[in-house]
């Protein structure tokens, strides 16, 4: 027996389109058997519209987990993709330490100052 799941998803939160209840009833007519919210999180740099305020972090958290309780047929997992900051090691594990997350995508946006998947180059 396969056991799929998807623990890549945005929601409006970030740069997502829909609210996280909208992705489950389209998981479950895929056959996955688990799904996880990553909302893109970047603590270092401003004035980012792909990424969630980290002070929205807890309304996120608390969202997801408010779903957590009404879903059945699926399990449904909490996390965070969050950018890599070199030198901010410490302080990325301190914000993180804050919150009951199931996983974590570590991820790099940034070379320097430059993004690295935004335009076609």
């Amino acid at each position: 027996m396969l056991y799929k799941t998807d623990y890549h998803i945005h929601t409006s939160f970030s740069d997502g389109k829909s609210a996280p209840e909208d992705y489950i009833a389209p998981a479950i007519s895929a056959g996955l058997s688990e799904i996880g919210f990553s909302e893109h999180l970047s603590l270092f740099r401003e004035n980012q519209d792909w990424v969630m305020n980290p002070e929205k972090t807890p309304e996120y958290i608390a969202h997801i987990d408010n779903l957590k309780k009404k879903v059945r047929n699926i399990s449904v997992r909490t996390g965070l993709e969050i950018d890599f900051s070199p030198g901010k090691e410490k302080e990325l594990e301190l914000y993180l330490n804050r919150f009951d997350l199931d996983y974590r995508i570590g991820s790099v946006h940034y070379l320097g100052d430059k993004t690295v998947d935004l335009g076609p180059e």
